[in-house]
């Protein structure tokens, strides 16, 4: 006997019919010659991507050894970005050398060139710090490493005496929160980069690469040549 839940009721069991398509899949003469007409035609789109003139600069910029004009000018590509994402002021960002190439050219700047200034993967983050809590990193990592900063300036104050950080023309006290911008290797994390996951990570942003390309959009949207910043914003000794 067949039982059946009263509010469901009772129906008989019935079956779906499938139908079955037969294809044959015909060899290609000369199947090497499609291959590389298929490769050919796939470079030449990357090629004419990469072509994409996305700004101007009037000037053309370079690595140099204890300026980090570079560095800065990505810098304040996240800080802009960022702010622009999560809609509240970030009060530091810190891009290490390693991750920013060797220049930045004059005149017409691509998208190759983006990928020449930035060609790692890395994703810039947002913690959350408490200011005396970045003396032992900022002591030791900015000069041994070489940092681009933006939103502060930081200058030591007397021997011994300390770093001290500004914020938008105030001097932040040891025990403000603010909030830092570092980059996560998506790759792998080096020993260097860890000191930062022991903070709070209320935002993982998007890829630094993505963060310049939108910034250096923005001049162009405005009818501009990028700006790049030469002050020097740090004076650690």
């Amino acid at each position: 006997m067949l039982l059946c839940a009263p509010f469901l009721g009772c129906r008989s069991a019935g079956y779906t019919s499938v139908a079955f398509s037969t294809y044959e899949v015909k060899k290609v003469g000369n199947s090497s010659g499609v291959l590389q007409q298929l490769l050919k035609r796939a470079k030449d789109e990357v090629n004419d991507s990469l072509a994409k003139v996305i700004a101007c600069s009037v000037q053309g910029f370079r690595q140099q050894p204890n300026e980090y004009t570079l560095e800065n000018w990505v810098a304040d590509a996240v800080r802009y970005t960022a702010e622009k994402t999560v809609l509240q002021p970030v009060d530091l960002v810190l891009i290490s050398r390693a991750a920013v190439g060797r220049w930045l050219p004059r005149g017409n700047i691509t998208l190759q060139n983006i990928y020449q200034l930035i060609p790692g993967n890395f994703r810039w983050v947002i913690h959350t710090v408490r200011v005396d809590s970045l003396e032992t990193f900022l002591d030791s990592a900015l000069r041994k490493n070489g940092y681009g900063i933006s939103g502060s300036t930081l200058r030591r104050v007397g021997t011994g005496g300390g770093i001290q950080i500004r914020s938008r023309g105030q001097l932040l006290l040891p025990t403000s929160h603010i909030h830092v911008i570092t980059l996560q290797r998506l790759s792998y994390q080096p020993a260097k980069e860890e000191f930062f996951q022991f903070f709070p990570t209320p935002y993982k942003g998007t890829l630094l690469r993505e963060a310049v390309i939108f910034y250096a959009a923005s001049f162009t949207q405005a009818g501009q040549p990028v700006k790049v910043s030469l002050e020097k914003r740090i004076d650690v000794q």
